[in-house]
């Protein structure tokens, strides 16, 4: 059977030798243009600096050089009887001392849509191999694999209007042996979840976009103890990059089955990232989330955070950075299982200098602090980081 990876590879390469002619590509102001195909690389030099605590270890900091390379691609071919949309990147993460910290993250998604009147079928996937930190919770660096997968519809009611509706199945697998906190995250994580959703769309304005969406889902584990059902129903607006306010905001009612443990979630989700400009020379950030996620230790958390960051300019294309965030996990506590509550407290501060040398090229050079409170004493730590970043879009 052929790997996912490769799958997605032959198909980007079935689209760039499906143009009629050879030609050259031209840049557009999305990216580049080769004959119908249009694709977006954007290559990074992202968070290269010193790390004090790259393992995030209360009682014995270890400080490291460190850095990512990125390379991704984005690509799209309009036919006349369907559209295909590729995309695949990849991430090498360096570290100089700890060797063995050292790994390439591989992600790749392809989509097929079928235009037939007013009704668009479509099918979509991804796949995903990387070793990297899983949230907040999971303080490790942890391989593992992901496959993604979805069918459905989109009905064109009016011009401004549609319905969808879909199903999706996606599995998470944790490589064998890896441990935290003494327990085997392939054991606690490995999950495969079954998802049926329906939605409106309705453009309310040209900028702004009217959403509401029903979803009940399905999580099943290697134990089954740990065996999940979560429905919700959802309603947001997203705004337009051209608008004042530009980005989106969710709001969810949200219920969680999480069956023999018996410690059942009921109440509200959220995700809100906006932005807006001040004066014409400050743009502000502003973040939002509420919502459960799976535990390493618990059936689930609820994670809560908030966000800010704010860009001034003060010299042509020189900014001055600054962000602040805070995070909070809290544990229902399970007592059939003499599991307690408790609330961890994730906070960061960090500022520094932006230049964007050109459309497409842009450098940041930042110093963050990042603090982690906990009833457990063993999970507080303490880092900070000097970085620099350098973003290249081609086109």
């Amino acid at each position: 059977m052929m790997r996912p990876t490769r799958w997605v590879s032959l198909c980007a390469f079935a689209i760039l030798m499906a143009r009629p002619t050879p030609g050259v590509a031209q840049a557009t102001a999305d990216g580049l243009q080769t004959g119908p195909i249009s694709w977006k690389p954007v290559i990074s030099l992202r968070d290269v600096g010193l790390d004090s605590n790259v393992f995030d270890d209360p009682a014995r900091p270890r400080e490291d050089r460190v850095g990512t390379f990125s390379g991704r691609v984005d690509a799209t071919l309009p036919a006349p009887y369907f559209r295909l949309s590729v995309s695949g990147g990849a991430d090498a993460l360096y570290f100089e001392r700890y060797e063995g910290e050292r790994s390439i993250n591989r992600r790749a998604s392809l989509r097929i849509d079928l235009p037939l009147a007013r009704v668009t079928p479509f099918v979509s996937g991804g796949y995903e191999r990387a070793r990297e930190r899983q949230g907040f919770e999971v303080d490790l660096r942890s391989k593992r694999r992901g496959l993604t997968g979805s069918v459905g519809l989109s009905w064109a009611v009016t011009p401004r209007g549609s319905l969808q509706a879909s199903v999706g199945d996606e599995k998470i697998d944790y490589d064998a042996g890896q441990t935290f906190r003494g327990l085997e995250l392939s054991r606690s994580l490995n999950h495969e979840a079954q998802n049926v959703r329906v939605g409106a769309r309705y453009e309310v304005t040209p900028l702004t976009i009217l959403t509401i969406d029903g979803m009940a889902s399905r999580d099943r584990f290697a134990d089954p103890d740990r065996n999940l059902r979560d429905t919700r129903a959802t309603i947001g607006l997203s705004f337009s990059p051209d608008a004042v306010i530009s980005g989106r905001a969710t709001v969810a009612y949200h219920k969680l089955d999480t069956g023999p443990a018996q410690v059942p979630f009921e109440g509200y989700a959220s995700d809100v990232d906006l932005s807006f400009s001040l004066f014409g020379t400050t743009r502000v950030q502003v973040r939002y989330n509420r919502d459960t996620n799976i535990s390493l230790e618990q059936p689930y958390f609820l994670q809560q955070g908030y966000g800010v960051d704010i860009q001034q300019r003060v010299l042509g294309p020189v900014q001055l950075l600054a962000n602040a965030q805070l995070q909070t996990l809290d544990y229902p506590g399970v007592p059939s299982r003499n599991q307690a509550k408790r609330r961890d407290d994730n906070e960061v501060v960090g500022g520094g200098v932006g230049v964007q040398a050109s459309r497409t090229t842009r450098i940041t050079a930042t110093y963050e602090w990042a603090h982690r409170r906990s009833s457990i004493t063993a999970f507080a730590y303490t880092r900070r980081r000097v970085l620099a970043s350098l973003i290249l879009t081609l086109g």
